[in-house]
């Protein structure tokens, strides 16, 4: 489902005034303003806001705040918006690291919806009563959030399950949210250029994907079954198995992961978890899925995150996924290798191969805080300087000067800092650079490896042997889209100006002495037949000649300007 193809934005005329409303009573008028939409603010609105602010209880929104104000700003707006900042907490190479930072502390918790309701979805989509698919199911929900909420369950042979159900009408109502967020977004880069370096529409754009794959339990699905095709031989690591017969496109059921959370100290003494060992675990994980697979979990949550019997780690959640593919994975373990090695211009030319710089405005500036950055880490010990806090420092210099990553390595720099952060926390001597250097070594390996250098340049042989043969026919194909002007010239409109203009002059000089000319030839005619006829000199041929001076005159005062 592509959630942008939908009706015009403004036809939902009410909910767009009403955030529009929202965000001049948050203190952000300014943008309302810049934006040209004070129009859609009521007055009872406008008058309170006022006289709010002449009793100091409404403060005008100032550097130190914004931040929060914009997390409050969205949790008002509703779950369309607090999924939207989620998204965006995950982006520190768009957004600046205060914000991105405050954004990640919004939260799902919303009241659940009734029992009755999830029954229906379930019933609906399965296409059985509720009593022939489950032998127990709670009808008090273990969790609720803005999009699902999860039941527990037990399946007819035991096993126990936990069920997700699709909030009833969430996605009409994030359907219409998107496309008003998308057509304000192209009003905010149309009417407020300051804003077009943050790409709103692109983020939108994005936005509405990531949403759109989390609101199709089946994506989930296959992402989990892909998962657990990963770990099947790791004992270390535990995915939930997805039951396929349970499951649709509005409810998702899952083996239930009964573990003890990473911040629960007293349950993993309890449970007898070797701390250290567990760490090292789900960083393999994570590393695993990034530098091997180019496949992994980016909803980098604590609570996703879960320690089992036996000192295995297991991750829930799989609706948000980032991919590489092997092209970037070879820059990013390069890259990665030089940093290691603090080679600091190898480093920076790979990262220069993995960023957008078509709207950099300064990539010399860009390049020297990549430099001062990593310097910072080299001269550092490991516990005092974080290697993935470094990545979302190299993420903030790249977009303060206009240049930008794939959303992939934004997912990719979150989910390594909440690793490392993971990692530290239960094992102080943690060292993840340590456990990072064998899997970015084996790529480099393998791209090394004679075979594959084998591969690849045959391959290009093949390539180039093909742009052999069909070079002349190209070349002619050129020819003829040039010989009958299929091929089109692109002019700087400033530049197209000036040739308008002596093109203009030029056509004004010609006409002017050709008409000259004519005129000129007329009435001398004209001069030799009245004195050879009438004995006339003045008549027809002196009024020719005055009015050839005026025509002459208005033609050099066109041409003037």
């Amino acid at each position: 489902m592509s959630i942008l193809n939908l009706p015009d934005a403004i036809g939902d005329m009410k909910r767009f005034q009403y955030i529009v409303t929202i965000l001049f009573e948050e203190g952000f008028d300014l943008l309302v303003k810049k934006a040209k939409l004070s129009w859609l603010v009521p007055w009872n609105c406008r008058i309170r806001c006022f006289l709010k602010q002449c009793v100091h209880m409404r403060q005008p929104l100032s550097g130190n705040d914004y931040p929060e104000r914009v997390r409050i700003l969205l949790t008002k707006l509703g779950p369309s918006f607090v999924k939207l900042g989620q998204v965006l907490s995950l982006r520190p190479d768009v957004l600046p690291q205060e914000l991105t930072s405050e954004l990640s502390k919004l939260t799902n918790h919303v009241p659940p919806f009734p029992y009755s309701q999830a029954k229906e979805v379930i019933e609906k989509d399965l296409g059985k009563p509720l009593e022939k698919l489950f032998k127990h199911f709670d009808k008090e929900p273990l969790a609720a959030a803005s999009l699902a909420q999860v039941h527990k369950a037990v399946l007819f042979d035991g096993t126990k399950a936990a069920v997700k159900v699709q909030r009833p009408g969430i996605r009409y109502i994030i359907e219409k949210d998107i496309h008003i967020l998308a057509f304000f977004a192209r009003l905010v880069e149309e009417r407020i250029p300051e804003w077009r370096i943050f790409r709103p529409t692109l983020l939108v754009k994005e936005f509405a994907e990531t949403i759109g794959r989390e609101l199709d339990f089946t994506i989930e699905a296959i992402h989990a079954k892909r998962f657990e095709a990963m770990f099947a031989e790791d004992k270390t690591i535990k995915v939930a198995h997805v039951f396929k017969e349970h499951s649709s496109k509005n409810v998702l059921t899952m083996e239930l992961i009964e573990g003890v959370t990473l911040d629960n100290e007293k349950e993993l003494r309890e449970a007898k978890i070797d701390k250290k060992v567990l760490a090292q675990h789900g960083v393999n994980a994570l590393l695993r899925q990034v530098f091997v697979e180019g496949f992994f979990h980016a909803d980098p949550h604590p609570g996703n995150y879960f320690a089992l019997p036996g000192n295995v780690f297991a991750f829930i959640d799989y609706g948000m996924v980032g991919r590489m593919m092997p092209k970037d994975r070879l820059e990013l373990a390069s890259f990665f290798i030089s940093f290691l090695h603090e080679d600091s211009e190898s480093a920076i030319k790979h990262l220069t191969h993995i960023v957008d710089t078509s709207q950099a405005t300064n990539l010399s500036s860009f390049e020297h805080d990549v430099d001062d950055i990593l310097h910072d880490w080299f001269g550092a010990k490991l516990k005092d300087v974080s290697l993935a806090r470094t990545f979302f420092r190299i993420m903030e210099s790249g977009r303060k000067n206009g240049i930008f990553f794939p959303s992939s390595f934004a997912f990719l720099g979150k989910s390594l800092l909440t690793t490392e952060s993971m990692g530290y926390t239960l094992d102080p001597d943690f060292d993840f650079a340590k456990e990072m250097k064998p899997y970015i070594s084996k790529i480099i390996k393998e791209e090394l490896n004679p075979k594959k250098v084998g591969t690849k340049l045959f391959d290009q042989s093949l390539d180039y042997m093909n742009y052999a043969q069909t070079f002349p026919e190209m070349t002619m194909r050129l020819l003829e889209k040039l010989d009958s002007s299929e091929i089109g010239v692109k002019i700087n409109a400033g530049e197209l100006k000036d040739l308008e203009i002596k093109i203009s002059s030029g056509n004004y000089k010609r006409l002017a002495a050709t008409i000259t000319a004519s005129f000129l030839f007329a009435f001398g005619a004209a001069y030799l037949v009245e004195k050879k006829l009438f004995n006339l000199h003045l008549s027809v041929t002196t009024f020719g000649i005055v009015f050839l001076v005026v025509v002459f005159l208005w033609f050099l005062k066109k041409n003037e300007k």
